[in-house]
């Protein structure tokens, strides 16, 4: 856990994940902010920072669990898709066998054993980000 901007506690960061049409397993990202990668090294605060890696390292268990099987990792990464280093998101599409679908911005998707095509960014719509939608194929 870590403290929010406004000394809460926010709790460690978990994926929640669901197997749609019967071969497709999902799980929905939501990161830790506030954390960067420079020159291959996460930065930001300490607690931020670990909570960011361990949530990539169960992403990366995650996706061993299920060999063999289509995934899709989607959501809030709060890091674009070119970061790099221990428990980036490039470092969890390339220990999962990942491949990602990046739009230039922190909201996007990495799939394997599936093909993500057609991704567009819409509108607000209320929230602090842009609906992202995109077509998922096997």
């Amino acid at each position: 856990s870590y403290f929010t901007s406004s000394g809460h506690v926010a709790q460690p960061r978990a994926a929640t994940a669901v197997k749609l049409a019967g071969w497709l397993n999902v799980a929905s990202v939501h990161s830790p902010p506030a954390i960067d990668f420079v020159n291959g090294h996460a930065v930001g605060p300490e607690r931020r920072v670990q909570s960011y890696i361990d949530l990539s390292e169960h992403m990366v268990a995650y996706a061993k669990a299920h060999k063999g099987q289509s995934i899709l990792f989607g959501g809030d990464w709060n890091e674009g898709s070119r970061s790099t280093g221990y428990g980036s998101p490039s470092w969890i599409a390339e220990k999962a066998g990942m491949k990602k679908a990046g739009n230039g911005r922190i909201d996007w998707a990495m799939a394997k054993g599936a093909k993500i095509t057609t991704v567009k960014v819409g509108p607000h719509g209320g929230s602090d980000h842009r609906l992202v939608t995109y077509t998922v194929k096997r």
